[in-house]
């Protein structure tokens, strides 16, 4: 009786352990950060419009519907 083993045997890429800690973080800061970024551009672009003054709003008359 002849049995004959093969043993495939390959080279393996490990992540440093802080590669893990970054991802997991990463989530929980995104949540926090980009809205804020968000909330700062938006806010920045709504300052400068001031100088157009105001803006009339026809009345609507009960008339025309």
């Amino acid at each position: 009786m002849s049995v004959e083993v093969l043993i495939d045997v390959e080279d393996r890429f490990m992540l440093p352990k802080t590669t893990a800690y970054v991802l997991i973080g990463s989530l929980p800061l995104s949540c926090i950060i980009i809205p804020l970024i968000i909330h700062s551009k938006y806010h920045s672009t709504a300052l400068g419009k001031e100088e157009w003054g105001m803006i009339e709003v026809p009345f609507l008359n009960d008339d025309s519907y």
